[in-house]
């Protein structure tokens, strides 16, 4: 029982990009917020989206996100959302990746697959950077409250 998404143009799927990327820049002014790692990228989707070029952008546009958690104990751990637009998104999801120096291999692996799963099912077909955000604002401090994973070697 599969969601039938409805086909966007690689237009649409700029327009939405740039419209996420102009709220998220809005909502987070600072770069220790929210930082955009190619420019370049961003010209190439500007000029598509405002039809100065017919040329489908080459480079995925990349940014990061940048969060501080608060655990049970009142500790602040940083996290990190590094994220991606594959030319397809939103009608694909984008590429995220949550990192933080405070969490273990093991626990960055099962968050960012939790990730994936909480937007799989829920933000196909749609921009979900905030969601993505929003998701990983909640649920991080049960990743950082489980000790490393028991090994199973």
């Amino acid at each position: 029982n599969y969601i039938k998404i409805p086909k966007m143009s690689n237009l649409e799927e700029a327009e939405l990009q740039l419209s996420e990327l102009d709220l998220l820049s809005s909502m987070f002014p600072n770069e220790d917020e929210f930082k955009l790692t190619d420019q370049l990228a961003l010209a190439e989707l500007k000029d598509y989206v405002g039809k100065y070029t017919l040329e489908v952008p080459s480079s995925k546009i990349q940014f990061s996100l940048y969060l501080d958690v608060e655990t049970p104990d009142e500790d602040k751990v940083p996290l990190t959302l590094c994220c991606a637009f594959p030319l397809k998104y939103p009608t694909i999801l984008p590429e995220i990746t949550i990192r933080s120096p405070l969490l273990s291999r093991s626990q960055q692996v099962q968050m960012n697959a939790d990730l994936i799963t909480y937007l799989k099912k829920h933000c196909t077909g749609d921009v979900c950077i905030l969601n993505a955000r929003e998701w990983v604002k909640d649920h991080a401090v049960m990743y950082i409250n489980k000790g490393p994973l028991p090994s199973t070697v």
